[in-house]
């Protein structure tokens, strides 16, 4: 372009080049004046209504008249011939092509990125930068402009001293209609690994969109949410904090470590890192680097006033300063003894920063706290995409399962902790609820194959911070990555770690990044336990297998859901529960220790096999490798149940609900365990409760519609079984059940007609049709359809020892044979 003419503007040097475009130092042959040229992307010109929003907005750009912010004076546009790059004509070289380009205040100097010396510039020095930096970001936002993109390279500091800010708005100029420049980012330019001192600075992109720079962005920004002018102070409070202590505040050797940082990480104040600033100016930073847009200073000029008035105390010794303080301000020669000073500085801090990392983030150290119990509340996903929640879900339940291997450890379950997503509930509330010590918060941030996963552990009656870390794996290490979170989390609270136990934690869990992504995707829709849910989970299982038989989650997976498939009575028993087993007993070859496999297996012995003796040891192996698994706990109880153990069976659900507190299933069982002890008040007194939780569970008026028939609670029994099909959508799981209702209530012709539906389903199920058979006095009935749920081995046959509608049949000598040769205990 040097030597080219566009319009009256002749260029004679390149100054430079970035994402907004490449700058020009060019004679104004008219006006007779230098002037600077900004030559404008080329889709720009493609697309006419972005020009045209350009050309407005730019209008309003054009008109803010502040001596710190660098003029525009007009949007131009010229025909130029060859010569110029297929990046400047927006194609291959043709004989003329347009192009767009700015004029602006031609501005000498050096940018404020050349400026800074390693430990941080003098006192005075910064005070003259920003105080009128955030003059300047004040005006504008009066006028409605935010920068979206201010950075040390974007700061101009003339020969004489003068502070001028460059490309203001351009951002958002440049952006196509409807992308905020905050969007989330597809992914981020980055070359080699840069050391700590050298975070990327590259510009965000997405589909060549031009979207801010990431170290100096704001959380929101990143987080691609509707941004004003207090993302602008928190890039200056970046920009301060670089100024003052020569370092950023957020560190990363990849983007996605760096964005990771920045959401979630609090920097050390930069009074501590250089202890001759004073203490107030690093609260002044930290106030303008708050996470929470509405905690930082809610205007600029709160910022200018705040420094301005420090310098003015500080000028006048009201503020109290060290000797060195004293010195680096007074001394004409500081700019001469400032590298050597900056040097023993440096030294001092990084010895420092040694000391405090070995001694944790904040505040006393976690172990000096007394921890017992966990909760991993739902990690954020920070890729602000709903298409991979099921990744950060997976994600969560991974870290509170290897969590729960500690057997020191009480760890709330998964269904708990999910009740917290999004909530506005207070750390110390949520500890209370769930009965926990401590509560972790985390993130997770993936780009490509590459995972980066923050965890924060918090005490749950202060909210302190007492740890934080940050880790960043490859995808087909991620799942080692949870074992090593878990092992960090004991370590930091001493709680005990068998040797056992951290074997399991620390061994080498690899697997296929597609093997992955299809298992996390089975667990997403497996926890939705609908029919549509089963069926989708069932084929992320098999491809997850496919993509790496060896892979026992996966198995596990497959065996939960045709468990529950065979439960919900949505698959014929012994293909659900024959397909169960077979895939419990893979993962169990893959992988001994699995509790979640075992307790799989145990539910196939308990409802299928009724092999009381096998599944009761594989229930209380599961417990003892996963003593957390809420699960175990509750189908154990079950079996307990079908046993006649009822006490027992009352404590191992009350087990249940302390470790899944939240959980309606869990606390409902606890009313179905109490009505097959015959406690049919305190069942009711149970079942309640659980409503008062939530109203809308199916299961919980089920349970008590079947309570209310045992007590002649007729119409209450109807009430709730009609309640329970409407939330249930039909009355295909409960009908048997209203049927029994009405035989007890003489309504025979109804009763009947469900009777003749249920006979006509193939199967049909046969111990509904045997408890209805017998509800309508038909004892012979009864009998022959038990005699065909033991030899179709039908769902629903494990609880005949102690279902109360059975009572009629006890004494017959025909049903005692029956009970024998499923093997029930005496």
């Amino acid at each position: 372009m040097i030597g080219t003419t566009l319009s009256h503007y002749r260029i004679t040097a390149k100054l430079g080049a970035g994402g907004m475009g490449e700058v020009y130092r060019a004679e104004d042959t008219t006006l007779d004046r230098e002037v600077a040229l900004k030559v404008l992307p080329a889709e720009l010109s493609s697309d006419p209504d972005r020009l045209s929003r350009f050309e407005r907005e730019a209008k309003t750009l054009a008109a803010l008249d502040h001596p710190n912010i660098v003029t525009i004076y007009s949007v131009e546009s010229a025909d130029v011939g060859e010569g110029l790059t297929p990046s400047q004509a927006g194609a291959s070289p043709a004989p003329t092509a347009t192009v767009r380009f700015l004029t602006m205040q031609l501005v000498e100097g050096k940018r404020l990125s050349e400026l800074i010396p390693k430990g941080g510039m003098p006192l005075e020095r910064i005070f003259d930068i920003t105080i009128p930096l955030a003059d300047a970001l004040a005006a504008a936002h009066d006028k409605g402009v935010i920068h979206r993109d201010l950075k040390p390279a974007n700061i101009m500091v003339t020969d004489d001293g003068r502070v001028k800010v460059l490309d203001f708005g351009l951002a958002k100029l440049l952006a196509p209609k409807g992308t905020d420049v905050g969007a989330p980012l597809a992914g981020a330019r980055e070359g080699a690994s840069p050391s700590p001192s050298e975070t990327p600075t590259d510009l965000l992109t997405q589909e060549g969109r031009i979207l801010g720079t990431v170290p100096y962005m704001s959380p929101e920004q990143l987080e691609g949410k509707e941004i004003d002018g207090r993302a602008d102070i928190f890039s200056l409070g970046v920009v301060l904090f670089e100024m003052a202590t020569g370092e950023r505040p957020f560190k990363g050797d990849s983007s996605v470590s760096l964005i990771s940082s920045i959401i979630k990480d609090t920097p050390h104040a930069a009074d501590t890192l250089r202890e001759e600033l004073p203490h107030h100016l690093g609260r002044v930073i930290a106030h303008c680097l708050e996470k929470n847009p509405k905690r930082r200073y809610q205007s600029a000029i709160d910022v200018h006033n705040e420094l301005d008035a420090l310098r003015k105390e500080l000028d006048s010794g009201v503020v109290e300063t060290s000797s060195a303080e004293r010195s680096m301000i007074e001394s004409p020669l500081h700019r001469r003894w400032w590298p050597i000073a900056a040097g023993i500085a440096v030294v001092l801090v990084l010895g420092a920063a040694g000391l405090f990392f070995s001694r944790g983030r904040s505040g006393p150290r976690a172990s000096e706290r007394h921890i017992e119990s966990l909760a991993v509340l739902p990690l954020d996903n920070l890729m602000n995409d709903p298409e991979q929640e099921y990744f950060v879900d997976g994600m969560t339940e991974a870290l509170i399962t290897d969590l729960a291997k500690i057997r020191a450890l009480k760890v709330i379950s998964r269904t708990s902790v999910m009740r917290y997503k999004q909530t506005d509930k207070s750390i110390p509330e949520i500890a209370e609820e769930l009965g926990v010590d401590a509560v972790i918060e985390g993130s997770v941030l993936r780009v490509g194959d590459e995972v980066r996963i923050t965890a924060q552990l918090i005490d749950g009656k202060t909210d302190e911070h007492l740890w934080a870390e940050s880790y960043t794996r490859a995808l087909e290490n991620v799942l080692a990555l949870h074992g090593e979170v878990a092992q960090a989390i004991a370590d930091e609270i001493q709680v005990v770690v068998t040797s056992d136990e951290a074997s399991r934690l620390s061994g080498d869990r690899r697997v296929d990044p597609k093997a992955l992504q299809a298992y996390l995707k089975g667990q997403y829709f497996w926890n939705k336990r609908t029919a549509e849910g089963f069926d989708k989970a069932l084929d992320f299982f098999r491809q997850a297998i496919e993509a790496e038989p060896s892979y026992a989650l996966a198995h596990t997976g497959l065996a939960n859901t045709y468990n529950m498939l065979g439960a919900y009575e949505l698959l014929e028993p012994h293909r659900a529960y024959g397909a169960a087993k077979a895939a419990a007993l893979k993962a169990i070859e893959l992988d001994d220790s699995s509790a979640e496999a075992l307790t799989a297996l145990a539910w196939v012995r308990l409802a299928y096999d009724w092999d009381w003796s096998n599944a009761e040891r594989d229930f209380k192996r599961a417990i003892e490798l996963n003593p957390s698994h809420a699960t175990a706990h509750q189908w154990y109880a079950e079996l307990l149940t079908s046993m006649g153990r009822h006490e027992e069976a009352v404590v191992e659900i009350r087990l249940a609900q302390e470790l899944d507190p939240l959980s309606l299933i869990a606390n409902a069982v606890e009313g179905w365990v109490l009505y097959h002890a015959r406690q049919y008040d305190q069942a009711i007194e149970e079942l309640q409760q659980v409503l008062d939780m939530d109203p809308n569970f199916a299961m919980t008026h089920a349970f008590l519609g079947s309570v209310y028939l045992e007590k002649g609670m007729y119409q209450e029994a109807v009430t709730e079984y009609d309640t329970a099909a409407a939330l249930f959508g039909g009355y295909a799981y409960w009908k048997n059940d209203l049927a029994c209702v009405y035989a007890a209530m003489g309504k025979r012709s109804e009763a009947l007609e469900i009777l003749e539906e249920l006979k006509s389903e193939a199967p049909a199920p046969a111990y509904a049709v045997a408890k209805l058979s017998l509800a309508l006095g038909e004892k012979e009935e009864a009998l022959a359809w038990l005699e065909r749920g033991f030899e179709e081995r039908g769902e629903g046959m494990y609880i005949l020892n102690v279902d109360p509608p059975l009572d009629p049949l006890r004494d017959d000598p025909r049903f005692q044979d029956l009970l024998e040769r499923m093997n029930f205990p005496e």
